[in-house]
């Protein structure tokens, strides 16, 4: 048996409404949007991922010392070539006497690290796991699926002993995908054909034709509102609801709303973990106990610092003026 012994979130700083791309704009692409979460000129991936990490080892009994390995699943990193694990490592754990894999390539990495932590606890249960997901994607300005572009992280402490939650189960499904969201080597920023075929859609039906059925109370996709009633139609359950003021975090997206679920379940709750990308990754968690340190996700999202989008502009540097960050 592998659990969840304690979790965490982290999100930047800054926000921006739907109403400052209708103002810059004429319309908000992303639909049913109202805010979303970006990062600071002096915020990345990085910066959230050891945020989020930190959290999940405040909210618990761990010990640094216990954490065997650290697993991280995201798509946006610094570097391409420079371990960003081992930066979490010094930052966070103060050894170097630890397993570390990084998860990239589609939104499924970051409920990837997960399952990889719990695998890990499960051939070694004596030790600790740590899994963070986090994602900052970027598109061009003028590129319609920039407008949901979001950021935050989750991480979660994995262990064998009982704690809040257990990881039950899981499934998944892998499809080739032609045209929507993909990203070349040596980009930075992530592109779209938009040949109206719902990859996403093809996913979840693939993965709800082999997912075993059971009831949920719960369903953590951190997708869109359309997604998440595609998911609640094959799967029951309760959609996350986060999508208007999360937007799309990338790999971050199903981690984020299991932290949500997990802040709002009751003991015996049943919550499915979608991640929705290039195929789909699928996790049962059952919880056990009420968190003793919750995320507060809900909480944080409706916090920040609201700006406008030529403040945006700046702070991802699309365009610059130096010393001009609002």
């Amino acid at each position: 048996m592998t659990s969840i012994q304690s979790y965490g979130a982290a999100f930047p700083t800054l926000r921006l409404s739907a109403q400052a791309y209708r103002d810059a704009w004429g319309a908000c692409a992303a639909k049913g949007l109202r805010r979303k979460a970006f990062c600071a000129f002096d915020e990345d991936p990085l910066t959230l991922a050891i945020s989020a990490a930190r959290n999940a080892l405040a909210g618990g009994e761990a010990n640094a010392g216990d954490v065997g390995a650290l697993f991280v699943g995201a798509t946006t990193w610094p570097y391409e070539e420079k371990p960003a694990a081992a930066s979490l490592v010094t930052a966070l754990l103060g050894t170097d006497a630890i397993r570390t894999a990084e998860l990239r390539g589609s939104r499924q990495a970051g409920l990837q690290a997960l399952l990889a932590a719990a695998e890990y606890v499960a051939a070694h249960p004596d030790r600790l796991a740590l899994a963070v997901a986090v994602d900052a994607p970027s598109a061009a300005p003028d590129a319609p699926y920039e407008h949901a572009l979001a950021a935050g992280a989750a991480a979660f402490v994995v262990g064998s002993r009982p704690a809040i939650a257990t990881i039950a189960g899981d499934t998944a499904v892998t499809m080739e995908t032609f045209g929507s969201r993909f990203r070349r080597h040596g980009e930075a920023q992530i592109h779209d054909l938009e040949l109206r075929v719902d990859d996403d859609a093809k996913s979840l039906d693939a993965v709800a034709r082999v997912q075993p059925k059971q009831l949920y109370t719960q369903l953590a996709t951190g997708g869109s509102n359309e997604l998440a009633a595609r998911a609640a139609r094959h799967f029951g359950g309760e959609p996350d609801g986060l999508w208007p003021d999360l937007g799309d975090t990338g790999a971050a997206g199903a981690c984020i709303a299991l932290a949500h679920s997990l802040d709002t379940a009751t003991v015996g709750d049943r919550i499915l973990a979608l991640a929705v990308g290039g195929g789909a990754t699928a996790v049962t968690v059952e919880v056990t106990a009420q968190p003793k340190h919750p995320a507060g996700v809900t909480e944080a999202l409706r916090g920040g610092r609201d700006t406008d989008y030529l403040s945006y502009l700046k702070h991802k540097r699309v365009i610059g003026a130096k010393g001009a960050f609002a």
